[in-house]
């Protein structure tokens, strides 16, 4: 299956920023935080930290700017947020429906039963 990235642009500051589902980011987010991913939504500010990671990445937007961007419009966070668990979704089915996958389940599978 192919995963097709959704890009989300948005603009901050007058600095146009284009986020993209992406490990970077994610690897940022887990460096920053010393948190995986499945604990990104144990608390706002752990979620407004992995957003911001995906902005980071790809601008030289500073964190400041970024929360102050957020605390402007209260649309902001909830419009980023679907964005995001959209793109985590997308990236989960295809993880799941993954050959490669299905063949490290296999053989998983096969060393239990041997």
């Amino acid at each position: 299956p192919i995963y097709i990235h959704k890009t989300m642009k948005i603009k901050i500051n007058n600095k146009e920023c284009e986020l993209k589902y992406s490990y970077r980011a994610l690897m940022l987010f887990e460096d920053k935080t010393g948190k995986s991913l499945a604990n990104a939504n144990d608390s706002l500010g752990t979620l407004l930290q992995l957003l911001y990671c995906f902005v980071q990445v790809k601008s030289d937007v500073t964190e400041e700017e970024f929360y102050d961007w957020i605390d402007e419009d209260p649309k902001n966070l909830p419009n980023l947020s679907v964005w995001l668990g959209k793109e985590m979704n997308k990236w989960s089915a295809a993880v799941n429906k993954s050959p490669l996958l299905k063949k490290a389940n296999e053989v998983k599978e096969d060393s239990k039963n041997a």
